[in-house]
């Protein structure tokens, strides 16, 4: 860069992964039973806004406990409408 200002713009410049303004929330964990080649676990909705990237994500997470009771991530479904406990019961027990 050829000036202090140039310098300054590129490191304030979003970075491909930045996700400095996004915000999480999550619905309320639910027990989810076994259904296919899925275990019971625990079900979450969570939901992913970026208004940079004017961008929006919502997920049903199924969170399992492996061996030494590290939570896994066993299953993921993507949510068009909500991601209440509703819409995250619906979504593992139907994928």
């Amino acid at each position: 860069m050829d000036t202090i200002a140039e310098c300054v713009e590129a490191v304030a410049a979003p970075k491909p992964g930045d996700n400095r303004d996004a915000r999480m929330s999550t619905s309320e964990a639910i027990e989810v039973p076994a259904f296919g080649p899925h275990p019971a676990g625990i079900g979450v909705g969570v939901t992913v806004d970026s208004t940079r990237l004017a961008m929006v994500v919502k997920v049903a997470l199924r969170l399992v406990p492996d061996k030494r009771g590290t939570w896994l991530v066993d299953q993921t479904v993507n949510l068009f409408e909500t991601a209440d406990s509703k819409a995250v019961r619906t979504a593992l027990e139907g994928e």
